[in-house]
């Protein structure tokens, strides 16, 4: 599900960016729609770009291809570990637990991987009811 995110993500800020420079470039170079002169009501349309849609298939390419270069870079494992001690009624009595993680986060066109490790402990203990 994040990967379909960030690709929608990837390809719309694409598709944003690069259709007023791809039509710019399009006009520069005359790449424009033929008219016919049998349709007098067409020649509005004379000189437009008409490749509109390959900014959209560039972009989802570029969105599919990105996501899951973004999601490459970043891997993690790590665990948990929780007990939960409850009372006859089904109140939680107490809890603790530890968890630990290591991340490496890497950026290829920099060269540069950086290791994240964190380890944290926890113990929940039920306040005292009021009025006791």
């Amino acid at each position: 599900m994040i990967n379909v995110l960030l690709a929608g993500g990837v390809a719309m800020a694409a598709a944003l960016l690069c259709t007023k420079p791809f039509i710019a470039f399009l006009v520069r170079r005359r790449y424009g729609q033929f008219i016919h002169d049998d349709l007098t009501h067409h020649h509005v349309k004379r000189g437009k770009p008409t490749m509109g849609g390959a900014v959209i298939i560039g972009a989802v390419f570029v969105g599919y291809f990105g996501s899951h270069a973004l999601l490459l870079l970043l891997t993690a494992t790590g665990t948990l570990k929780e007990v939960h001690h409850l009372g006859l009624d089904g109140a939680l009595v107490s809890a603790q637990g530890t968890d630990s993680g290591e991340m490496t986060i890497s950026v290829p066109a920099l060269g540069q991987t950086v290791p994240v490790t964190r380890a944290s402990r926890y113990a929940i203990t039920p306040a005292a009811p009021a009025g006791r």
